[in-house]
């Protein structure tokens, strides 16, 4: 195999395609058809016609006028008639420039064209040849040749890339029919019917090529051939500032995204699989379509956490590949998810999540979703919600009073509704306890000194007393604490009272107060003192009562 002419110190290492090339990367193989002669296929093909001589020697044409058919006829490419060729902008987002101007999908993109992507950019140009390029975020190049040459079906494509990277799906033509380059400050990726991508880092100081199909060499120096690597399809190499290519690694597998949800119904998509042995990082990205054409996330994470936000609902593809420490990446994942989150759920507002009620009737509430028309309301003792109490299609408020349901815990779930068949996904499950309310205190019984009040509890609970002059406890006369649920006070002054308990159970949940309690407090008069004889017995009536002094 003939060596590939380098390009001065822009490429001091080279990669090139190694299985099936006829001919060198600066030569064109035109193959012979019949009642063809080297002086006709000057007058098609030629830039100077009369350059035709200089095709005799190289081919070992013994007779220019008869050429078999078959026969293949190497043409230098510096000899050929060509035309600058454009590339077409298949797909663009986020910040995608060339020079000042954005670059919109559709654009072409003459010979000599720069462009670049910004942090959220992500281009895919289509070459003159049918080749797809994509150009990732954070990302310069240059379309340094784009030719094509009339009468034959060869094409040159040579593109720098000065940083960041490229993935290139290079179409498959036949041996010597086309040329398609890129190059980076340390490395030359020249390939035919290929899949790979190169990495030229931020600063340059790297360049990392990775083979997904095909085979590529991987040479650098002088001794280009001696310090060939060759790369079968899987592996890949780094060159650096030493231009001497690290010995072929293996990509790392592809992550498992077997356990990846295919529906997220969340705002926020939430994306976890397992780690890839041997990582350091993975590359994930985000498309609408399942040849990552058109790229709307790329990013680069420690860990195989994703958290996706901006995205409208609808179907998505997902990919990610593991990075080695080398900085090689690895081999891709991808799994399609729809995302159905709108209209988004209302937030629960109360009960308290695993709150406590205690009373006749449960009230649900939740804030107001400004583009809901109704809610759907469901109530169950099960979180699978297999067997709902309640099952309400279209709720119109943001409460509701739940009743006549046995005491007990409970999950329920909501969810909007926009229009009448756009329903939202279910929000977050909550659950509460629907416990009896607090029994009322037993009458008091009382002494001549005091008043003593006892009432239902449960073992570990905390109890307060008030009573109050009045039915508003505005201003309780007595707030007792107590662990017992019994109280003695001292015996009030006469009038009506009205009194009531809260209970605080061990989980610090504080329950009602029970309904106001009214009693009273009547005057007790003093006994009088007795009319006594002489002898200090007392004095009696006729029927034995005692006479009073008056």
């Amino acid at each position: 195999m003939k060596r590939i002419a380098l390009l001065g110190a822009l490429a001091p290492i080279f990669i090139f395609f190694v299985s099936g090339i006829a001919a060198a990367a600066d030569e064109m193989v035109y193959r012979a058809r019949p009642g063809d002669t080297l002086i006709g296929i000057g007058d098609r093909l030629l830039a100077r016609p009369a350059d035709w001589p200089k095709l005799v020697r190289p081919n070992r044409v013994s007779d220019p006028n008869r050429i078999q058919p078959g026969r293949e006829i190497r043409i230098p490419l510096e000899l050929l008639r060509s035309s600058s060729a454009s590339a077409m902008v298949v797909h663009a987002t986020g910040d995608v420039r060339r020079g000042a101007g954005k670059l919109e999908k559709g654009a072409e993109l003459p010979e000599g064209s720069s462009l670049a992507t910004g942090k959220d950019g992500y281009a895919t140009l289509r070459l003159a040849d049918g080749s797809l390029l994509n150009l990732q975020s954070g990302s310069e190049m240059k379309l340094e040749r784009m030719r094509t040459y009339p009468g034959t079906e060869f094409v040159r494509s040579e593109v720098r890339l000065d940083a960041g990277r490229v993935e290139a799906n290079a179409r498959a033509r036949a041996p010597g029919a086309s040329r398609f380059e890129v190059r980076t400050r340390l490395a030359t990726a020249a390939v035919r019917g290929t899949d790979f991508r190169v990495n030229a880092g931020i600063d340059g100081k790297t360049t990392a090529a990775e083979v997904l199909t095909g085979t590529v060499a991987l040479g650098g120096g002088a001794q280009a051939d001696a310090n060939a690597v060759m790369l079968a399809a899987g592996f890949g190499s780094v060159v650096d500032e030493n231009r001497v290519p690290r010995p072929a690694a293996q990509l790392l597998s592809a992550p498992d995204l077997s356990g990846l949800a295919t529906l997220q119904e969340r705002v926020v998509v939430r994306l976890r699989f397992a780690e890839t042995a041997g990582a350091s990082a993975y590359r994930i990205q985000v498309a609408d379509d399942a040849e990552f054409r058109s790229v709307l996330r790329e990013e680069v994470l420690r860990a195989p956490d994703v958290r996706i936000t901006g995205l409208a609902d609808g179907e998505y593809h997902f990919r990610a590949r593991a990075l080695a420490p080398s900085g090689l990446e690895g081999r891709d994942a991808s799994s399609a998810f729809r995302i159905k989150a709108r209209p988004e759920p209302p937030f629960a507002s109360s009960p308290a999540p695993r709150g406590k009620v205690r009373a006749d009737e449960v009230v649900l509430e939740w804030t107001a979703n400004p583009d809901a028309a109704s809610y759907r309301l469901q109530i169950a003792a099960d979180e699978a919600f297999r067997n709902p109490v309640r099952n309400e299609p279209a709720v119109r408020d943001t409460r509701y009073r739940l009743s006549g349901v046995k005491f007990g815990s409970y999950f329920w779930r909501i969810a909007s509704t926009k229009g009448t068949n756009d329903n939202g996904p279910w929000g977050d499950v909550q659950s509460f306890s629907f416990l009896p309310p607090p029994a009322n205190p037993e009458p008091p019984s009382e002494t001549a000194d005091s008043f003593v009040f006892r009432w239902p509890g449960e073992p570990g609970q905390r109890f307060l007393l008030q009573i109050a002059p009045d039915e508003t406890f505005a201003r309780p006369t007595r707030s007792i604490e107590t662990s017992e649920p019994a109280a003695t006070i001292a015996r009030p002054q006469p009038g009506i009272y009205f009194l009531r308990v809260r209970a605080t159970d061990p989980d610090g949940f504080v329950g009602p107060f029970t309904r106001a309690q009214r009693f009273e407090v009547k005057r007790i008069d003093p006994p009088q003192p007795m009319l006594r004889d002489g002898a200090g017995s007392a004095v009696t009536t006729s029927d034995g009562r005692p006479l009073l002094l008056q």
